[in-house]
């Protein structure tokens, strides 16, 4: 029997953001793997959030110092970062504090295999090299190129390459990539990293939650969801967007819209001219089903970027249609209940249209995930 550690930026959870929903997934698919006794779940978020609110002296020298190594690594890694900012980070927050009781716990629980979601943890990819401890990445996205807007700088583009060729050298050390972007798949493999498509769907309680806002769907014609935080580059610009449109167009009549995420306060002057449309923010998890459960439909308004797909399996798996650009869905398989609109006049069209037949649920394979495949491979208990 086998012991595996799971290195993950934000810890599993059945209530949290896309990236917690992924990491669910990862953790229930190594739990289901046959030969595996036992997983153990190693968080890197947790230093960030211990010395948050504390006030102390000690806390306050921790924040300080993470910060100093955590910048000078950046420059180290990237010189660049000097004159043109960028979010990627192959380092880990406090990150010698993080390696010392990685160090203790695999002094106690030495792991068959490691698996991480990103590749902030090169230190600890590094010394499980060093250890012949074999590692897998299941990155939630490629990091250097998620979450930006395209730049236009030249100066910009060579620092996201650079961040970008950082990201590649650590995904190369490991002994298997699995992307949850059928695009990302191609371009490491076209790189001649080979990779393996792993896609995200709803499994275990996330899956029955959203089978419940599927048994009691009742749809609202014209209400229709903006989901997701707005912290991120690129929904912000989709979101700007939009209230541009609706700001010069106005909003079908009938039609009531309610932004639901985090950031939406920053739009507030917008919306206070657009009274068809609320920003709610954050909301509970029982509001958030009770909308969804409610909602004619979702609005997703990325045009680029490398996000939002588990957004879009969720909505499927839950029974509710989502109207979207074309750009997400060249990244997955298709789904029912999805709608692609080419142009803004389409997507003004598709919001006056009558509420759609119940979405029929996709029939997924129960088989072995691809994770579970990868994980018995390199223990040399399965074939790849």
């Amino acid at each position: 029997m086998s012991r595996i550690h799971l290195l993950t930026s934000s810890p599993p959870a059945v209530e949290g953001h896309g990236g917690q929903h992924r990491t669910y997934q990862i953790l229930h698919d190594l739990r289901q793997t046959p030969g595996v006794s036992e997983v153990e779940v190693f968080s890197s978020e947790r230093y960030y959030h211990q010395y948050r609110h504390d006030r102390g002296l000690r806390a306050r020298f921790f924040r300080a110092a993470a910060a100093l190594h955590m910048r000078i690594a950046l420059l180290r890694d990237n010189p660049l970062r000097l004159l043109r900012r960028n979010n990627y980070a192959r380092r880990i927050y406090g990150g010698w504090r993080v390696v010392g009781d990685y160090r203790r716990l695999i002094a106690h629980k030495r792991p068959d295999l490691c698996v991480f979601d990103h590749t902030r943890f090169y230190p600890i990819l590094r010394l499980n090299k060093r250890l012949g401890i074999p590692t897998i990445a299941a990155c939630h996205n490629l990091d250097a190129l998620h979450g930006r807007s395209s730049p236009h700088d030249p100066l910009q583009i060579r620092s996201m390459l650079l961040d970008f060729g950082l990201e590649l050298d650590a995904l190369r050390q490991t002994e298997a990539r699995l992307c949850i972007s059928r695009v990302e798949t191609a371009v490491l493999n076209g790189l001649g990293y080979p990779a393996r498509y792993y896609p995200y769907w709803p499994v275990g309680q996330i899956a029955e939650v959203l089978a419940r806002t599927r048994a009691r769907r009742q749809p609202q014609k014209g209400l229709f969801l903006i989901l997701g935080s707005l912290y991120n580059d690129i929904s912000r610009e989709g979101v700007e967007n939009f209230l541009g449109e609706a700001l010069r167009r106005g909003l079908p009549e009938g039609v009531q819209i309610k932004g639901i995420g985090r950031g939406w306060e920053r739009f507030s002057q917008q919306t206070q001219n657009l009274p068809q449309l609320e920003a709610h923010g954050f909301v509970p998890q029982e509001t958030l089903e009770d909308y969804l459960s409610r909602a004619q439909g979702v609005l997703i308004l990325t045009q680029s970027g490398f996000g939002v797909l588990t957004r879009l399996a969720e909505m499927s798996a839950s029974g509710v249609p989502v109207i979207c650009f074309p750009h997400p869905m060249y990244a997955i398989d298709p789904l029912p209940g999805i709608t692609t609109v080419e142009n803004w006049d389409k997507l003004w069209d598709a919001l006056q249209r009558p509420v759609p037949e119940p979405i029929p649920a996709l029939e997924v394979n129960q088989g072995e995930s691809i994770l579970s495949q990868t994980v018995r491979w390199i223990l040399g208990t399965g074939q790849s």
